[in-house]
């Protein structure tokens, strides 16, 4: 009886799988994917979106594309043959590359001297506008005075200033010494794709082929090396967020069985210490992430307690003591209001009369009420909140009551506030890493000279580079390629739609691999005051880095579908040949 209806069972999964391409999440991510992708042009050109007959038809259009696109995509990957052995004799060699003990560092190697050559073409590299203010901090507090502030994290400026300032004003020779901190970047992000790449041959069994097109796409897509030349602490931040996304998923793919290697749970705790002291979001991501398995993931659940006490003390008990010692000034905390004050000047701007006086008083105190309407740009949350607290940290408690109460009068001044604001992230607008110092308003020649902030001989191949970038954006697909959607919005989507499909997968539980994305992609890019103006590309920094990984790890669910697919017809057509 069993020997027959387990063929049967078998022959209906099989059926099952085939038909099931698409699941009911694909259906719902794709129909708001579509309406946001429809509306985000209308809220970056004229700060509002109209519901209209022709919205609705653009909108269907993008669904129809994007379900077509999912289909066509699941489809293939079901019917990829996983264990087709390539004769390629460039994979041949490249595989045995992967096979060597020092494979990492190889395919490290191989990625720096791909990206030498735009590296010296944007030589010596792009200060971010933040980047003068933490260099200059350092200089002040050189010289005696107390200049360092909580702004900024204090140990990227100390990272940043040790390795240029001190030999740039003993030289004279600024430029080498920032190119000798951009080539170290390099390294350590090279390092940081090397292992990823490893990890998808050697753990993930995705195979040469895959590995290869993976190094490819790091060594030729142009925003990376891009983004490795800005001395910027996103970029300081995003190598470190890669090897604890890669820690992050070892631990989801081996069922908690890894945390019992001490050599793993060290690293593991060293890079979640990087990535809390290098990127103030950074702390909240990897906090939230290690919660999520530590409550989902039964196995050696105990050994999670570890680096969450450890980021836990280290942010909370180590560093207030180390900020006390060196006179670091607190922030602001409208930094962590961005989106909040943007419904509120939008609140303001069309509703200004139904402010009450109390309310008045509190929202000036916090936003400064006479200018805030003029000063409300729908994608741009710096002219609201500026950058000094303006108001005792109570009226912020205040504030929020506030925010409260008139969201419930006008929920849906809130709501368009917020699509604004996130208009970018949904976008076909060209995203380019910023490689030009060409705005830039912290700069103070007192402490830096002018002349650092122009490149000299190498302006003209930075400008050829640039160009580069902006000419393959006007190629149609390329253009796809090259766009702040597909990173801040599509793949993440299409990520979120393969987990969830094996949600409730007792061995093995996916779902858990892809939150330290989707928190970065929420609280780093969402919370952010811009989404694609100046320099808000660097906040999708961490999610461009670790992308690549992500996809892996849906493809090594596919291949595990696959691995047993196969297994069940192997069993079918043994059962029935007796």
């Amino acid at each position: 009886m069993v020997k027959q209806i387990f063929p049967q069972f078998c022959l209906w999964r099989g059926w099952r799988m085939k038909t099931k391409t698409l699941s009911i999440i694909d259906y719902v991510l794709t129909f708001f994917l579509a309406l946001a992708f429809t509306a985000a042009p209308y809220y970056m050109n004229d700060g509002d979106c109209r519901i209209t007959g022709g919205f609705f038809l653009s909108a269907l259009a993008t669904y129809v594309i994007f379900l077509a696109a999912a289909y066509i995509l699941r489809s293939y990957l079901r019917k990829y043959d996983w264990d087709k052995k390539s004769t390629c004799r460039v994979l041949t060699s490249f595989e045995q590359i992967l096979s060597r003990p020092k494979a990492t560092l190889i395919i490290a190697l191989i990625i720096c001297a791909v990206w030498i050559i735009p590296l010296c073409f944007l030589y010596p590299g792009t200060f971010i506008n933040d980047t003068w203010s933490q260099l200059q901090q350092f200089i002040s507090y050189s010289k005696g005075s107390l200049a360092f502030s909580d702004h900024h994290p204090i140990f990227d400026t100390l990272v940043m200033s040790i390795i240029i300032v001190p030999l740039s004003q003993l030289t004279g020779h600024w430029h080498v010494m920032i190119f000798i901190y951009v080539l170290i970047q390099a390294a350590l992000t090279s390092l940081a794709f090397a292992s990823t790449i490893t990890y998808t041959y050697s753990k993930l069994r995705l195979g040469a082929k895959i590995s290869g097109i993976l190094l490819l796409v790091y060594c030729i897509f142009p925003f990376f090396p891009a983004a490795v030349q800005t001395v910027s602490k996103d970029a300081l931040h995003s190598w470190g967020f890669v090897f604890f996304v890669l820690f992050y998923i070892e631990i989801v793919r081996t069922n908690g069985q890894v945390m019992k290697d001490k050599k793993f749970l060290l690293k593991l705790c060293l890079i979640t210490a990087y990535c809390c002291l290098t990127k103030k979001v950074g702390f909240y991501v990897v906090l939230l992430s290690l919660i999520v398995v530590l409550l989902f993931q039964k196995n050696n659940r105990k050994y999670l307690v570890i680096p969450i006490a450890a980021a836990i003390i280290l942010m909370n008990g180590i560093m207030p003591i180390v900020k006390t010692g060196l006179h670091v000034s607190p922030g602001g905390k409208q930094e962590m209001f961005s989106l909040p004050f943007q419904m509120t000047a939008r609140y303001v701007k069309y509703y200004g009369d139904d402010v009450t006086d109390e309310e008045y008083e509190i929202l000036d105190k916090v936003l400064t009420m006479d200018t805030l309407a003029d000063r409300y740009d729908p994608t741009n949350a710096d002219p609201v909140k500026e950058y000094q607290q303006k108001a005792p940290e109570n009226y912020y408690l205040k504030y929020i009551g506030v925010w409260f109460k008139q969201g419930l009068r006008h929920p849906v001044i809130y709501l368009d506030a917020v699509n604004a604001m996130l208009s970018g992230w949904f976008s076909w607008v060209e995203y380019a890493p910023l490689m030009n110092d060409d705005w830039r308003s912290q700069q103070d020649t007192s402490l830096i000279p002018d002349w650092v902030a122009v490149r000299g001989i190498s302006a003209g191949t930075a400008n050829a580079y640039q160009e580069m970038v902006h000419n393959l954006y006007k190629i149609p697909f390329i253009q796809f390629l090259l766009s702040y959607g597909i990173y801040a919005a599509l793949l993440p989507a299409f990520a979120a739609c393969t987990v969830y499909r094996k949600w409730k997968n007792k061995k093995t539980k996916y779902w858990i691999a892809i939150w330290p994305t989707l928190f970065a992609l929420f609280l780093g890019c969402w919370l952010a005051p811009l989404s694609y103006q100046n320099e808000g590309r660097r906040y999708l920094y961490p999610i461009v880095y670790t992308i690549p990984l992500i996809m892996m790890w849906c493809l090594y669910i596919y291949r595990n579908e696959y691995s047993q697919d196969s297994s069940c017809l192997r069993k079918t057509n043994s059962l029935l040949n007796r």
